[in-house]
């Protein structure tokens, strides 16, 4: 039996669940042109640079601390607390951040989440640090704007990913048993321990195939859950 004919809700992580390319932020990327095209005038070049850079690691070190799974900042408080960043810079620093934070939907990828909608009741749980405007677009781009019935959003919960409050707020207006639930992403610690501590079934994404207790399945992408099987016993 597929597992997909047990459950009636899935609950998807988003970064490198089905949006990828996120996160650019090596010292590679061209952070001023991103802040012209988002009308930044006032910063140069290498002020451009070590503000991102500085905002970024200091909440990546946030974003690793357990403590700070139930209080973890906004963007713009990141900027003032790592970054020093004047009131004036900070809209364009944020949007700055947000391009390069974004990842990219492919149509294979929207065409799959538009199929697992017409049998399944979806939620979106995800984790990110900038305003999800950006995010809300690029779902309009490829049309899996309405796919999701809730979507959660950490940056607008001042929390994170395993905290429980997150999954809970995607569970809003849905009757449904946590057992009939199933949470699908790539990481152990933001994804499947906070959903297995929920009572969800989990189905982590990880291509080397390796077994976990907190995954009761494994599978190499979200492509491949329509043919996912229950365990036998």
């Amino acid at each position: 039996m597929r597992v997909l004919d047990t459950i009636n809700v899935i609950l998807l992580d988003m970064n490198s669940t089905f949006m990828f390319g996120e996160d650019r932020f090596s010292e590679t990327e061209d952070y001023y042109h991103t802040y012209q095209s988002v009308g930044g005038k006032r910063l140069s070049d290498s002020q451009v640079r070590h503000t991102i850079q500085a905002c970024y690691e200091g909440m990546s070190l946030d974003y690793e601390d357990p403590g700070k799974y139930h209080n973890f900042p906004s963007l713009q408080e990141g900027f003032h607390r790592y970054a020093n960043v004047d009131e004036a810079d900070l809209a364009h620093l944020v949007d700055t951040f947000a391009a390069h934070e974004l990842g990219h939907i492919s149509e294979e990828y929207a065409s799959y989440l538009k199929q697992l909608a017409s049998t399944h009741v979806l939620g979106l749980v995800a984790n990110i640090w900038a305003p999800k405007d950006k995010w809300l677009a690029e779902f309009s781009r490829v049309g899996i704007q309405d796919v999701f019935t809730n979507q959660v959003f950490s940056s607008e919960m001042g929390c994170i990913k395993p905290a429980p409050q997150i999954y809970k707020k995607a569970l809003e207006g849905l009757q449904v048993h946590h057992s009939e639930i199933l949470f699908v992403g790539d990481s152990l610690k933001y994804d499947m321990e906070g959903a297995k501590n929920m009572g969800f079934n989990t189905a982590w994404i990880n291509d080397r195939n390796i077994d976990h207790p907190l995954a009761d399945h494994v599978i190499p992408s979200l492509l491949h859950l329509e043919h996912l099987t229950v365990k036998s016993i």
